[in-house]
């Protein structure tokens, strides 16, 4: 008897490589020009897609069709979710001392106002700093990571190929992080990347 770790690899497949590429997309976009607020809601929106798409990623190793390198990812996929969480905690505590009306931390610390703009600043640079790592090195895991990808669905059959492709076009179909139009939140892919700070942002097909 096929247990469903088995019959619904498919799907974890699918929502574990969909919700990562979503997850990538976004960070793939410039935030220079977005105030604290929507930076923090779009690593929010990463973040979201980075544990479904880890929740999944463990429920498809769990068949015994799994790999090494499968296994692998997985833990690939649970240090950069790590490592996005961190920028977002960085961003929030900027956010904290920019706010004149909800920050508590320049009330508490009681220093000067110059002391608090230099510390969010900080803040602010550190996470940049943590972005700007983190894209060389979801840069070096796009041809691992489509090599995973193309061995995965060639060890599905024809009926659960077909399953994966249709739960891609239907997983991650979420709103755009707030503030953002989803009409106009995926912008041509060569023109987005080529404003990014990070440079190129999605992985190749």
């Amino acid at each position: 008897m096929v247990g469903f770790n088995e019959i619904n690899r498919p799907i974890h497949l699918a929502r574990r490589d969909a919700c990562l590429e979503r997850a990538v997309e976004w960070l793939s976009r410039p935030v220079q020009q977005l105030g604290t607020a929507e930076r923090i809601a779009r690593v929010g929106a990463v973040i979201r897609m980075l544990r479904q798409a880890l929740r999944h990623a463990r429920l498809a190793v769990r068949s015994v069709r799994a790999t090494e390198r499968e296994r692998d990812f997985l833990h690939f996929l649970e240090l950069t979710l790590q490592q996005v969480e961190s920028v977002d905690a960085l961003i929030r505590h900027q956010s904290h001392l920019e706010s004149k009306e909800h920050g508590f931390l320049g009330k508490f610390l009681g220093v000067s106002p110059d002391e608090v703009s230099l510390s969010a600043i900080n803040f602010q640079r550190r996470a940049e700093d943590m972005l700007e790592g983190l894209w060389q090195v979801l840069r070096m895991s796009s041809a691992p990571y489509r090599q995973l990808q193309r061995e995965n669905l060639d060890a599905l059959s024809p009926e659960e190929r077909e399953r994966y492709e249709r739960a891609c076009a239907n997983v991650c179909r979420t709103s755009a992080p707030s503030g953002e139009n989803p009409a106009s939140a995926a912008p041509d892919a060569v023109a987005r990347n080529a404003a990014s700070p990070l440079g190129a942002a999605e992985f190749p097909a």
